[in-house]
């Protein structure tokens, strides 16, 4: 189970902050401060540190997305171990470890 910070998250207009979004009792909060937007340096661009940025906010809906193509693959034999598209089960174990990197399980 995941315990960070409810998505979605959301970039502050110069895109430095990543925070969350207020839902209910739960004021935003700043999740990620994105290096590379508040000053041009010689290891990261601007549109690198706003790659960054998209990717770092967007990563409570991906985890979701994730989750669930991987339930639905794995749900009701849709692939079995022995019968699958080529690639697709290397693909869910790829899925699998980012789900666990992402829970902080198997570091």
């Amino acid at each position: 189970m995941s315990f960070h910070t409810p998505g979605p998250w959301g970039l502050s207009s110069d895109g430095v902050e990543c925070f969350s979004e207020a839902q209910g009792d739960l004021y935003a909060v700043t999740v990620a401060t994105i290096r590379g937007l508040d000053y041009e340096s010689e290891f990261i661009s601007k549109r690198m540190g706003m790659a960054n940025a998209r990717l770092v906010a967007s990563s409570p809906e991906l985890l979701v997305a994730v989750k669930a193509l991987v339930e639905a693959l794995e749900g009701d034999n849709a692939c079995p171990s022995d019968n699958c598209y080529p690639g697709l089960l290397d693909a869910l174990e790829l899925a699998d470890k980012a789900i666990a990197k992402a829970e902080g399980r198997g570091e």
